[in-house]
């Protein structure tokens, strides 16, 4: 029975941790600097209505504003 809850115990930390944010955001002056964790990093001015969308535990900049990661938005492509 222990080991079966060490088993449990050790698949959700794994689980739990994968499924986190790659990426970190730092505020500044007058932008915000993301920084995606092995991959691009992005800046945007916060008045200028842009959001970010995550996926795959990165984000990327909703340009247009759909709600949507659309191609050209996707930095690993």
């Amino acid at each position: 029975m222990y080991t079966i809850l060490l088993s449990f115990l050790g698949i959700a930390i794994f689980v739990l941790t994968g499924c986190g944010p790659k990426y970190t955001i730092e505020e500044q002056e007058t932008y915000t600097l993301v920084v995606n964790k092995g991959g691009q990093t992005l800046g945007y001015a916060p008045g200028s209505g842009v959001t970010l969308i995550e996926k795959s535990g990165y984000a990327f900049k909703d340009l247009n504003k759909n709600g949507e990661l659309d191609i050209y938005e996707d930095w690993r492509q």
